[in-house]
């Protein structure tokens, strides 16, 4: 075929053989700032973990689906509900640390010891309840670890109260202090476990 056929056959050709681009700035101008019904920008999420990040791909593939069915349901009336049941295991937290600050001058002109014995007891207690539980909840469940954990804090708490001296005080002490320990890491991680990750990012920002 000459050159001069593929020129003619050129110029037979429609200018709309090829399709214009698309330019989304003048689309959402024209429309008002938002697409029309069924125009959606497709958005893209990506993994966190890279294919070459040694992470199994049999478990990388169940943790896409969780999460995506997580980010599916949202924050639901159970998440609601666990919100609650975690807020004792916080407010566990936060009030047993301090308990032995607010008794300590008491106990000490009762029982006539030196005070830093009980904080060292506590400070025991706490070290080893987070060593051992934070490792327990991966392997019994978090739920078992939660419910012992505040189980171990009131039984042995309230115990303490009737302590008939300083060395069973401070025992005690260590004991409950255990189980705060064990629920500090454990509550967190019963409820941020079943939120999507948009709102985990939003709770651990506050």
């Amino acid at each position: 075929m000459s050159s001069t056929n593929l020129q003619k056959s050129d110029e037979k050709l429609p200018h709309t053989a090829y399709p214009e681009p698309v330019d989304e700035k003048r689309d959402l101008e024209k429309h008002g700032g938002a697409l029309p019904a069924g125009d959606e920008i497709p958005v893209e999420t990506h993994d966190i973990f890279e294919d070459d990040s040694g992470v199994d791909p049999v478990y990388q593939a169940k943790a896409r689906i969780l999460n995506d069915a997580f980010q599916e349901i949202g924050m639901g009336r159970y998440q609601w509900y666990l919100f609650i049941v975690a807020g004792f295991g916080w407010f566990s937290d936060n009030l047993w640390p301090i308990v032995t600050g607010l008794i300590l001058d008491p106990v000490v002109n009762e029982f006539n010891f030196q005070g830093p014995f009980l904080k060292l007891g506590q400070n025991i207690g706490l070290l080893v309840g987070a060593a051992f539980w934070g490792v327990a909840s991966d392997v019994w469940g978090r739920k078992w670890c939660f419910n012992i954990t505040l189980f171990i804090t009131g039984v042995f708490a309230v115990a303490a109260g009737g302590s008939p001296n300083a060395v069973a005080l401070c025992s005690l002490a260590a004991v409950w202090s255990v189980g705060v320990g064990g629920n500090l890491p454990v509550d967190s991680a019963v409820f941020l476990g079943t939120l999507a990750s948009d709102l985990v990012d939003q709770t651990q920002s506050i």
